[in-house]
C-alpha cells in the first residue's frame, strides 16, 4: 500500500481509546516475525503514562491505523538505569513505535519519529531517548538516518536493547 504522509492524521489516544491502541499493537506483533522487537505494555501502564503527563498516539490514513507511538516523561531512575547524564525533567522517552504490516516501506517511523520530535520540543523537552532490539536493523536504521546516536547496549527486565539518544 503506497501512503502519501500528508494524509496522515494523528490521533490522541484518551483513557477511553486505550483498548483500541493496544488492539492496535497486539495486532501489528501478531503479524511480525519478531514480536519480540516490540515493548510490551499492559493497560494499566499505558493509563499510568496518560496519567503522568505521557501521550500515545495513533496514526490515521483514509479508514484505517497504519500506525502508533508513545511519548514518556522520563523520570530520574530511567535516566539512571540507561546511564545518561541528561536531567530527566528535559528528557523524553520514545515508546515503540509500530507500523502496520501493510504500511511498511513508506517512511512511515521516520514521519513518526519527526513528529514524536516536534512534539516534544513544544512541550519543552530537549533530549529523547529510546531503546531498540539489537536485531531490528529496520529501526536501527530509522533511528540513524533520524539523527540518533547510539550509546550503548544494556539488559533489562524485557532483554538486550539499544540506547539511542538525539538532542532536538
Amino acid at each position: 500500500m503506497e501512503i502519501n504522509k500528508n494524509e496522515i492524521i494523528r490521533e490522541d489516544v484518551t483513557h477511553d481509546k486505550v483498548l483500541d491502541y493496544l488492539s492496535f499493537v497486539e495486532g501489528v506483533k501478531k503479524k511480525m516475525d519478531h514480536p519480540e522487537w516490540l515493548g510490551d505494555f499492559t493497560e494499566e501502564e499505558i493509563f499510568d503514562i496518560l496519567e503522568n503527563g505521557g501521550y500515545c498516539f495513533l496514526y490515521r490514513y483514509a479508514d484505517i491505523y497504519v500506525a502508533s507511538s508513545m511519548l514518556i516523561p522520563a523520570r530520574e531512575k530511567d535516566i539512571e538505569k540507561f546511564g545518561l547524564d541528561y536531567d530527566y525533567l528535559k528528557t523524553m522517552d520514545y515508546g515503540p513505535e509500530a507500523v502496520e504490516e501493510v504500511a511498511r516501506g513508506n517512511g512511515i517511523q521516520k514521519y513518526i519519529l519527526k513528529d514524536m520530535d516536534e512534539y516534544s520540543k513544544k512541550l519543552g523537552y530537549e533530549h529523547v531517548v529510546t531503546t531498540v532490539h539489537p536485531d531490528n536493523v529496520y529501526c536501527i536504521q530509522n533511528m540513524e538516518e533520524s539523527g540518533f546516536t547510539f550509546v550503548k547496549s544494556k539488559h533489562f527486565s524485557r532483554g538486550k536493547r539499544n540506547i539511542y539518544t538525539k538532542d532536538i
